[in-house]
């Protein structure tokens, strides 16, 4: 059954329930964690006036670190670099995991009850950890699938080709991208789903692409108009990210000559960056918090369109 969406109220009520229930916000940081960011130390006796590198040009340890490593088989290296990359992988699945039920659960709460509690979202995100982690990888190994069949072939082809194969390649890239996304709306649905109807993971899948199909219209125009206020509100945000680079990119082509202030340019830039990080990360919370809102918003007018009057309403039939 198709329902005709109203945008504006979509929209604004998705604000509303964003602005107010501040606890989304933590759920929206931990929801979009798909990146994040460091920083290095540093040595008392470090001199960038005075490298120490050898004249081929390649870094030199100091003699106790360099017996240190050089009595460490390189696999030991690779095997670390695995491990710390699996769990770095692991503990971002797991918070991405909490933070899409939890923001879910609780918008849904929020827009039944008015409000909800840090509590309530994370029992909720708790309560659906396994489904929504079933469902992750499972459109994972669906996109993985997509890649080795679409993706893969058509870069073999364009290096066998001598570069031949890419004006094929880059036309099935942009239909790749396309259905990509809309993949996206259906699985956007199918995490609803599990959430808001405690669907099973293959029946929230079967619910995504049944709304998505349904409402085919609505969802693209609420996804365009997500997405692009999501650009331009992105663009803001990595606007002093850009001021920060400055100094750097000054030490580099200006003073490249002079180490000290390339040093200094570099420090600068990480401590501005180590500054704004959290505030960053908030703003980002709070944007994937009203957008899950619409999102979300649009699933329950799709599937509880407002029921009709009771027939004590309906007009009597005129008596003859």
């Amino acid at each position: 059954m198709t329902i005709s969406l109203d945008f504006g109220n979509i929209l604004t009520r998705a604000w509303n329930i964003a602005w107010r229930n501040r606890v989304l916000w933590l759920f929206g940081v931990l929801a979009g964690c798909v990146r994040g960011g460091g920083s290095g130390g540093g040595s008392p006796s470090f001199d960038p006036n005075n490298l120490p590198v050898r004249p081929d040009g390649q870094f030199v340890l100091p003699p106790e670190l360099e017996r240190m490593f050089g009595n460490i088989d390189p696999t030991v290296f690779i095997v670390a670099a695995i491990c710390l990359f699996l769990l770095i992988f692991v503990i971002v699945l797991v918070a991405q995991t909490l933070g899409i039920g939890g923001l879910i659960g609780g918008i849904d709460r929020a827009d039944t009850a008015g409000s909800v509690s840090f509590g309530e979202a994370w029992s909720i995100a708790t309560a659906k950890f396994l489904p929504l982690l079933g469902l992750t990888l499972i459109i994972a190994a669906i996109i993985l699938g997509m890649v080795l069949v679409i993706i893969v072939p058509g870069v073999l082809l364009s290096i066998v080709t001598l570069g031949v194969g890419l004006l094929c390649f880059i036309p099935l890239l942009c239909i790749f991208i396309i259905i990509a996304m809309l993949f996206g709306l259906i699985v956007q649905f199918a995490q609803i789903g599990v959430v808001v109807d405690n669907l099973p993971m293959f029946d929230s899948l079967r619910r995504g692409w049944e709304v998505f199909r349904a409402n085919l219209a609505n969802t693209i125009i609420l996804a365009i108009i997500v997405g692009v206020i999501g650009v331009v509100v992105g663009l803001v945000l990595t606007l002093p990210l850009l001021f920060m680079i400055v100094p750097v990119m000054a030490g580099v082509v200006g003073f490249a000559a002079e180490n000290r202030a390339l040093s200094i340019g570099l420090i600068f830039a990480l401590i501005c960056f180590c500054l704004y990080l959290p505030v960053l990360l908030v703003l980002n919370g709070i944007l994937q918090a009203w957008t899950t809102s619409a999102f979300t918003l649009a699933y329950k007018t799709f599937t509880r369109p407002a029921a009709a009057p009771p027939a004590s309403f309906a007009p009597s039939a005129p008596s003859l």
